[in-house]
């Protein structure tokens, strides 16, 4: 069984920051390998929900920090090290996606006007992150997750990069904020879910190489960071939302069998599936809103301005 008593978030994600006197391509290797380390110790706590879906945020800030200094890596070495995490991540996938779907259902709920009838597909929910769970601490899948992670710290250790300095990383958040730029241009065309999904990826992959950095940055910088908390927020809500309608597709479909159908009443499928279609309307036009003011500059004008808080923050002045 999953213990269920509360943990503090801090308990498994702490803070990253780069120091004043470190320079950018030493710090992007020392903050990818603690975010590695910080994972694998998550996996210690075996038999907590919440240590897997901390474990994969971890993964998550290793894989921006290393789409950071992509530009700066040979092809072969980068591949092989996003393989890894991306494995490594791949392997708590069917208990993560478990908790998520059960936690978006809980908001669809506190944030629905009318109290919205759900009970039997909260119970069904929360027996799959239960079982799902359960399968990934008994099995082998938490032994890959553990040894990938033990490799690609290993990697890290030994990795160098060139050029050193801010040439180090200002390549990789030019591209990671112009390839954001773009997907926000997509949404506002009326992209399609997926790609909403994928602008959050590279919008969450900006937020951590910026917060990893945060020391160096003017107020202006920091303004943008915290809009794409919020960005990012909606998004992931909004993404969480797709994988509670599939569920919910997928119990009241005839294929589910006749079980799903008595344990699950249509009126309840339905009145899900619209509270979901409803927020998510709401969510897009936020993250939309949100997006217009973080993407308003050219990538090349916000990484000057980057660059001139970095050189400003590393000076002292």
């Amino acid at each position: 069984m999953i213990s269920r008593r509360p943990q503090s978030r801090g308990r498994y994600v702490m803070s990253l920051r780069i120091k004043r006197k470190e320079e950018a391509d030493s710090a992007v290797r020392r903050l990818q390998g603690e975010a590695i380390g910080q994972a694998l110790e998550c996996l210690k706590r075996r038999g907590r929900l919440e240590a897997i879906h901390e474990a994969r945020k971890n993964i998550k800030r290793a894989r921006a920090l290393l789409r950071l200094a992509r530009q700066e890596m040979d092809r072969g070495g980068y591949r092989k090290e996003t393989r890894t995490l991306r494995d490594a991540s791949k392997a708590m996938s069917p208990a993560r996606d478990a908790h998520v779907r059960l936690q978006a259902l809980e908001k669809l709920a506190g944030h629905s006007r009318k109290k919205l009838p759900c009970a039997r597909l909260k119970k069904r929910l929360r027996a799959d992150c239960q079982q799902q769970a359960d399968r990934f601490w008994s099995d082998a899948a938490w032994r890959t997750a553990r040894r990938l992670l033990q490799l690609a710290r290993k990697r890290v250790d030994k990795a160098d990069l060139e050029p050193v300095g801010w040439r180090a990383i200002a390549a990789g958040l030019k591209r990671g904020y112009r390839r954001g730029g773009k997907l926000y241009l997509q949404a506002r065309s009326g992209a399609a879910p997926e790609a909403l999904h994928e602008w959050r990826k590279r919008a969450k992959d900006l937020w951590h190489q910026l917060r990893c950095l945060r020391g160096a940055w003017g107020r202006n910088t920091r303004a943008i960071e915290d809009r794409l908390k919020v960005l990012i927020e909606h998004l992931g809500n909004h993404h969480d939302l797709v994988t509670v309608r599939q569920s919910v597709a997928v119990l009241s479909a005839p294929a589910a069998g006749r079980a799903a159908s008595r344990l699950i009443p249509p009126a309840e499928i339905r009145a899900v599936s619209r509270a979901a279609a409803a927020w998510q309307r709401e969510l897009r036009d936020t993250a939309l809103a949100a997006g217009k003011r973080i993407y308003e500059e050219k990538p090349s004008v916000f990484c000057k301005r980057l660059e001139r808080d970095w050189n400003a923050w590393r000076s002292g002045r």
